[in-house]
């Protein structure tokens, strides 16, 4: 059984339009693009902070497919230690704690 039959409204087209090379040196651009930024020397400083943001925004994504509402200033107010969650809030907090340390864990390991 294809995706077809399975997924009828999922479709794919490319319109290359009338210059196909032009589309493949774009993604040229892009992948070269992106190899520069991965490799690119920042600050200790703005290094730290990129982590912060990633673990925030990851741990917030992550608990929030599992139901978990809040929102991305209280999932920092968790990992700064500044949270004061209401007892019925409480399991929320440990939910994005153990993201994190689960988080943390990998980058040791790594």
């Amino acid at each position: 059984m294809t995706y077809q039959e399975t997924h009828p409204w999922i479709t794919f087209s490319l319109d290359l339009g009338e210059n196909p090379q032009m589309l493949l040196y774009n993604l040229g651009c892009a992948c070269t693009m992106i190899k520069e930024l991965a490799t690119a020397a920042v600050s200790p400083e703005i290094h730290r902070e990129l982590n912060r943001i990633s673990l925030i925004k990851g741990a917030l994504g992550s608990t929030a497919i599992e139901g978990n509402t809040f929102t991305e200033k209280e999932v920092e107010d968790i990992l700064e230690s500044r949270s004061q969650l209401s007892s019925s809030r409480q399991y929320l907090g440990q939910e994005v704690q153990n993201v994190v340390e689960a988080c943390n864990m990998i980058v040791g390991d790594v």
